[in-house]
């Protein structure tokens, strides 16, 4: 109880946030010293043994622990060429219920899909740091799930990835629409609708968090409806160029696939440029005299034409 009320003072939460805002240390840093400080105010040694014995009472004591009842991790049992399953999800843009299968697909199911699942999503987590190369587009999909560090549960004042706009402040949300408006602020306030779609777990089931274990971030990669990739932390983060890789790696079989199915000829072909980013280049719309006819978006005209040209 002690340690509680220590880690929710006004003192702490400002050791938290200034830890965050430094750059050089975080607030996991100034909790290791709360314990010790707790460990010598009980007469306690305050080495590492002291430390583990400390943290095993929280965990036997939950009820004293919110770092311990508020904790939602799970490693999840998703993996490659898992069948991704499919779960009810609200879209706050347009107020109305959905499912993750039809986001997956609403362009098509050959493309690649990156879900970054979290809480007040990071804007670290977007595409920007990502390749995403024209022969096989990555579209990204935003899910937010159960708030890590609510200010009613588990507070750390932490605005490390905030924009500037100091410790991010947030109630754990009590209904869809409340954990809508969370979001639909967070994308309005990083432009994530500028390249992704973004989704929120509906209470009260929180039906994602139950089936992909996400909490508090996590990334999957799928290809329609099939896990390629599913993100495992280490040392409390998850490996940005690590996705990245996942992405080009995958992006490379798609490739191959395609010319395999032979999409490249080069006599008798005719090109048709569509407006939508999504359209993709395939083989066969229609053959006819004049030969085989490809329909592709612009961004992929460049490329379409080099492999034309026996690149």
């Amino acid at each position: 109880e002690r340690e509680t009320e220590l880690r929710l003072c006004a003192e702490t939460q400002a050791a938290y946030a200034a830890a965050e805002a430094s750059g050089e240390s975080d607030w996991m840093e100034v909790t290791v010293g709360l314990q010790r400080r707790v460990l010598r105010e009980f007469g306690e040694a305050d080495d590492d043994e002291g430390l583990t014995l400390l943290r095993r009472a929280a965990q036997r004591h939950p009820e004293c622990a919110p770092q311990v009842r508020h904790n939602r991790a799970r490693p999840g049992a998703l993996s490659r060429g898992d069948a991704a399953p499919d779960v009810p999800l609200y879209d706050p843009l347009t107020r109305t219920p959905t499912t993750l299968h039809a986001a997956l697909t609403a362009h098509g199911s050959a493309d690649l899909t990156v879900v970054v699942a979290g809480s007040t999503p990071d804007p670290r987590s977007g595409p920007s740091c990502l390749p995403s190369p024209p022969s096989q587009p990555s579209r990204w999909l935003v899910v937010y799930i159960s708030e890590a560090h609510a200010t009613d549960e588990w507070p750390i004042s932490s605005g490390r990835y905030n924009g500037g706009c100091g410790p991010v402040c947030v109630a754990q949300p009590t209904s869809t629409e409340e954990r809508g408006e969370v979001a639909e602020e967070f994308a309005r306030r990083f432009g994530a609708r500028g390249f992704a779609r973004v989704l929120v777990d509906p209470l009260p089931d929180n039906p994602f968090d139950r089936a992909y274990a996400p909490w508090p971030l996590r990334f999957f990669v799928m290809r329609g409806r099939a896990v390629q990739y599913v993100s495992f932390p280490e040392e409390c983060t998850h490996s940005v160029p690590e996705l990245r890789d996942v992405l080009l790696a995958l992006t490379q079989e798609g490739e191959r696939s395609e010319d395999r199915r032979g999409w490249a000829m080069r006599e008798g072909v005719r090109v048709r440029v569509t407006r939508s980013p999504e359209t993709r280049c395939r083989e066969g719309l229609r053959r006819g005299a004049r030969g085989l006819l490809i329909t592709c978006s612009v961004p992929d005209l460049w490329e379409v034409l080099l492999t034309l040209a026996g690149g």
